[in-house]
């Protein structure tokens, strides 16, 4: 079997199960009905805003109010819309999966190490016809900004 024109990401998710690593093991602290989750927000004293750094919540979210479906899995959370299928993840290493991405690559179960990141989160195409840049420009128009298309495997 040629692994070489699998979909970059769908190699990267074949070596995460079989590598084991989750990201998905952490304690938030959080629970729906804490008294800080229902405790109202404090007015902003600030008259100016700064755009904060663009997390795995904050990219969901924004894919979520373009329509897409999104839905965690062990590895990362999908999210579909058509025929478009991207992969968000938080990065382990702060890294934007580089070791990652380069291993893949380097095992030539993929040739294209191309992701949208800003090293924390990293997004991932589906498929070979999606557009990283496009859905870049999509996601800034939607407040999410700091992401850049990177080339792991030049």
């Amino acid at each position: 079997m040629n692994l070489r024109h699998l979909p970059f990401a769908a190699a990267a998710v074949a070596v995460l199960a079989v590598a084991g690593c989750s990201d998905d093991d952490r304690d938030t602290g959080w629970t729906p009905n804490s008294p800080t989750a229902n405790a109202p927000a404090p007015a902003s004293q600030s008259t100016t805003t700064a755009a904060a750094k663009a997390t795995e919540d904050t990219v969901i979210a924004a894919f979520e109010a373009l329509g897409y479906q999104c839905s965690p899995e062990q590895q990362m959370t999908f999210c579909v819309q058509g025929g478009e299928n991207w992969q968000i993840r938080t990065s382990p290493a702060g890294d934007g999966d580089k070791a990652f991405a380069k291993s893949v690559c380097d095992a030539g179960m993929g040739d294209d190490g191309r992701v949208l990141t800003n090293g924390d989160v990293v997004i991932y195409a589906g498929n070979k016809h999606q557009d990283l840049a496009t859905i870049q420009t999509t996601l800034e128009a939607k407040g999410v900004s700091g992401l850049d298309v990177v080339d792991h495997c030049p």
